[in-house]
């Protein structure tokens, strides 16, 4: 057996006794994990790494159980290999039973498999065509598809640009919710919890939902979609495409509210106390430079700002 083969092989054997020990820790799973543990150098030194990174799964993450001990496996095994190779190893290997069910669907709405991802705070450009651009925003994940009929895209979480407008091919972008189709335009794609938001700066679009409830856009327009309905919204599209020119626009926006959008931007966590919650914001503010915008915020305001630790930050009356 090659080196590669013999490592695959034991993360997928420590990626199942994650599903194990976490699903049921009775004696005799925690005395047979014991043994394998013991039994070879390579197993405990894996075992040690899947101890770092298995964190990197919130403690709030959707599922439990056997739900949530799949995905955890998943998202540590890829940090071994990439993404879709893990996965295959991983369905192949020891809890392939819970992986293939439960820990793929959750791993893959987590982005975790994703073929494109940011981090926290990253936006990226990606050239789909010689004209088609994508422009990727804090914490997104998405797949990408092309064929001679046109361009999908799969948005599993986060936010992004599409541009063709120089392009006659058709652009899909595809959510949980259902999609947004368009032929020479921009369009800017957001995934949040419940609903899919979508702005348009120019050209036509059409959005589909899951249950195919159907509606025309038209430039400037703005809606927000489910699965079982499309509502159109007040506003002006151009501030939905802002953060692509790495910008928050605050138009007499609560704090509260605000502060929720400049997180995504930031490690940790910003919080404010309810005191000041409504406090209004307006102005024009750098993406990649929150820790300013807080102290601007804290001067124009008269707040006070309070770092818990490094990356948690409370806004509260000065």
């Amino acid at each position: 057996m090659t080196a590669d083969a013999a490592t695959d092989r034991i993360v997928a054997e420590a990626a199942g006794w994650i599903v194990r020990l976490d699903h049921a820790q009775d004696s005799a799973a925690l005395q047979a994990w014991r043994q394998w543990h013991d039994a070879d150098p390579r197993h405990a030194e894996v075992w040690r790494r899947f101890g770092h990174i298995r964190q990197a799964v919130p403690d709030g993450a959707r599922g439990s159980g056997p739900d949530l001990a799949a995905a955890r496996a998943l998202r540590v095994a890829a940090d071994f290999h990439p993404r879709r190779r893990a996965l295959k190893l991983l369905l192949g290997g020891a809890g392939a039973g819970l992986l293939a069910a439960a820990g793929y669907q959750q791993a893959d709405r987590a982005g975790w498999l994703a073929a494109h991802r940011t981090g926290v705070g990253e936006q990226r450009r990606i050239a789909l065509s010689d004209d088609v651009e994508l422009m990727m925003n804090t914490g997104t994940a998405l797949d990408v598809s092309a064929a001679s009929s046109g361009i999908d895209v799969r948005l599993l979480k986060g936010e992004i640009m599409l541009e063709g407008l120089a392009s006659a091919a058709p652009l899909r972008v595809i959510t949980r919710h259902g999609e947004v189709s368009s032929v020479r335009a921009r369009v800017a794609v957001r995934l949040q919890d419940g609903a899919t938001r979508v702005a348009l700066d120019q050209g036509d679009a059409q959005v589909r939902t899951r249950e195919n409830i159907r509606s025309r856009m038209q430039a400037g327009d703005t809606a927000r979609y489910t699965g079982s309905r499309i509502v159109a919204e007040d506003g002006r599209a151009g501030r939905e495409f802002a953060w692509a020119q790495g910008v928050l626009i605050a138009d007499n926006m609560p704090l509260e509210a605000f502060l929720a959008e400049l997180g995504r931007y930031r490690e940790g966590l910003v919080r404010c106390d309810d005191e000041v919650a409504h406090v209004r914001v307006n102005g024009t503010f750098r993406v990649q430079q929150t820790d300013r915008v807080l102290e601007a915020l804290a001067a124009a305001h008269n707040l006070r700002l309070v770092y818990r630790t490094r990356y948690w930050v409370n806004v509260g009356r000065a």
